[in-house]
């Protein structure tokens, strides 16, 4: 264990974009309807290794001799959208992707997708 070295690293990387168009008139059964779209992105990257590198090997070979002993990335991807009319009714969907990938003797990785929609209407009356 003398001539070993141990290296951990890790590499994170995050992106977001968004768009948003308000205001815009559209006409439904005779009604002149204010509505609103807003359109986003987010991703993420993170990754996690441990390697260890024997010191006598490495002098020898270059620096060339690591053993990586366990890694994971992990991949986070979501777009949504929503749409909102005259603030009576609103939308919004989305997709979510997430994988967990694994190297070296660490646990096998796994992916889910989750996909959602949700509407409301909102409905006012009175005397």
């Amino acid at each position: 264990n003398r001539s070993t070295i141990s290296k951990n690293s890790s590499s994170e990387l995050q992106i977001e974009a968004s768009y948003v168009m308000k205001g815009f008139e559209w006409a439904f059964l005779g009604l002149k309807l204010k509505n609103e779209v807003e359109a986003s992105f987010t991703a993420s990257y993170v990754s996690n290794s441990r390697d260890t590198y024997d010191v006598i090997l490495v002098e020898s070979n270059n620096g060339n001799e690591g053993r990586k002993l366990e890694g994971t990335s992990k991949i986070v991807l979501e777009p949504r959208v929503r749409y909102n009319m005259s603030n009576r009714v609103t939308a919004a969907f989305f997709i979510r992707y997430e994988g967990s990938f694994s190297e070296g003797a660490a646990n096998p990785g796994f992916n889910t997708t989750q996909v959602g929609l949700d509407i409301r209407i909102s409905i006012a009356g009175g005397r």
